[in-house]
């Protein structure tokens, strides 16, 4: 039995969106201001992509409340950066394809809600649909699993150009982790891939009626962020929760990702994944 892809989901930093310089500016100006040393380049090599209340307490801060104040202004400053966040469009344009034709897309990140927020308001996105605990519509029927994995057999390219895919993996529930298998790179495959979702193929400019209350840029369908779960990545539970709360299984889900911890937690979903990597 042929299984479709119906569900994507999205990490926000460094994946949908370059946010790399934002918050690594955010975050010094925050530690500058308490006096805690920490360079740009320091924040993007070590500590990019870590939930913030881990981040603080690797750089010593033991005090709970120091912990909080801290976060709380760094969300207040991260606006102040935003001229450096971009888009990653062409992998935008592909999800929204995605959506245009019954597939569900979902933003799963281990941010804060309150910075994945400001930073969606910026670039123009709002969330839609999104139901708690319900399964995704009758017949959605998604993409091919078959035409994501395995890159470069047969398929065309529409719309992945410059997205930053750099190749796929494909998990295992409950499985230890392999390191070395973190998405088996695939020459070409950033334009390797067609995302099909119950008549065809999907093709740049793919017309989809605006949904009430959406963005200029379009929408996704639901957010998770590090709070919302009790184990933060590299554990798959935020992975899993929004393939519950949408009814779908791992093979029926498709994950991009482009941290070390996320591609952990995507390999420990079962889902098959992307690796992006944004051009520095």
């Amino acid at each position: 039995m042929e299984t479709r892809i119906r569900l994507i989901l999205l990490d926000f930093d460094g994946t949908l969106a370059d946010t790399r310089r934002a918050n690594a500016l955010a975050y010094t100006a925050t530690l500058r201001e308490a006096g805690i040393p920490l360079s740009e380049e320091e924040y993007a090599a070590r500590y990019f992509g870590m939930r913030c209340e881990e981040f603080l307490m690797h750089l010593g801060i033991a005090d709970p409340a120091e912990r909080d104040r801290l976060r709380r202004r760094k969300i207040e400053l991260y606006p102040t950066f935003f001229d450096s966040v971009r888009l990653n469009r062409p992998l935008w344009e592909f999800c929204q394809q995605f959506r245009a034709q019954g597939g569900r897309v979902w933003i799963v990140s281990t941010g804060s809600r309150a910075n994945i927020d400001n930073a969606m308001r910026h670039l123009g996105i709002t969330v839609t649909g999104q139901r708690a605990g319900s399964p995704a519509p009758a017949g959605c029927a998604g993409m091919d699993e078959a035409e994501m994995v395995g890159a470069g057999k047969g398929t065309t390219a529409t719309g992945m150009d410059g997205a930053g895919v750099e190749g796929t993996g494909k998990g295992t529930a409950g499985a230890d982790v392999d390191t070395t298998g973190a998405g088996n790179t695939a020459p070409g495959a950033a334009g390797s891939y067609t995302a099909t979702a119950g008549t065809g193929a999907a093709t740049p400019g793919a017309a989809r009626d605006p949904e009430p209350g959406e963005g200029p840029n379009g929408s996704v369908d639901g957010i998770l962020s590090g709070s919302d779960v009790e184990h933060s990545k590299p554990a798959p539970d935020c992975f899993l929760e929004a393939m519950r709360r949408e009814g779908c299984t791992p093979q029926e889900t498709l994950i991009f990702e482009d941290s070390e911890i996320g591609l952990e937690a995507a390999r420990r979903s079962g889902a098959s994944y992307f690796v992006v990597k944004l051009d520095t």
